[in-house]
């Protein structure tokens, strides 16, 4: 089973996952250089060659419009905010989509008016403002840009985090 790579743009944004097959051919190729290693070592009969983790294209390479706009979607949300409930500790991991106005007291369904919640505090909020219930947002929303949000919504490696903020 082949890992994968991420792979960044010349401008060091990120651009998207390929196996790791596909980003040593990058390499090796010369359209692309190794950013971070993996450690996993690939073997041929001539040579022995590292998979990257992260990979750099040297030239580059635009995304399709419908690539650069993030959907506004509770796996998005909750990707965004790094599973983190708005309202509570790390004892609970968001899981769930909560707008900080109620769409019930007309708040709009944006970016800026969602944040990932844990089931317990979004069934505690209901329909109530967060004045009513005396609760702080540990974290502002914000509108995402790019496809760093929709990548990290496919089980990142740890050590790509920093690339897709």
């Amino acid at each position: 089973m082949s890992g994968r790579t991420l792979v960044l743009n010349s401008s060091g944004e990120p651009h998207s996952i390929i196996p790791h097959d596909e980003a040593i051919v990058l390499v090796l190729s010369e359209k692309a250089f190794m950013v971070e290693g993996s450690g996993v070592i690939f073997h041929s009969p001539s040579i022995e060659v590292e998979a990257p983790s992260v990979l750099q294209l040297n030239r580059y390479v635009k995304l399709p419009a419908s690539r650069r706009s993030v959907m506004l979607t509770r796996k998005n949300v909750c990707a965004r905010d790094r599973h983190v409930c708005a309202y509570g500790d790390e004892d609970h991991p968001g899981d769930t989509m909560d707008h900080i106005i109620p769409k019930a007291k007309g708040g709009e369904h944006s970016w800026l008016n969602v944040v990932c919640s844990c089931r317990h505090h979004n069934q505690q909020k209901g329909r109530k403002t967060l004045e009513e219930l005396g609760w702080e947002l540990k974290y502002e929303p914000f509108r995402p840009h790019g496809i760093g949000v929709y990548l990290r919504s496919l089980n990142p490696q740890p050590d790509w985090e920093k690339y897709l903020v």
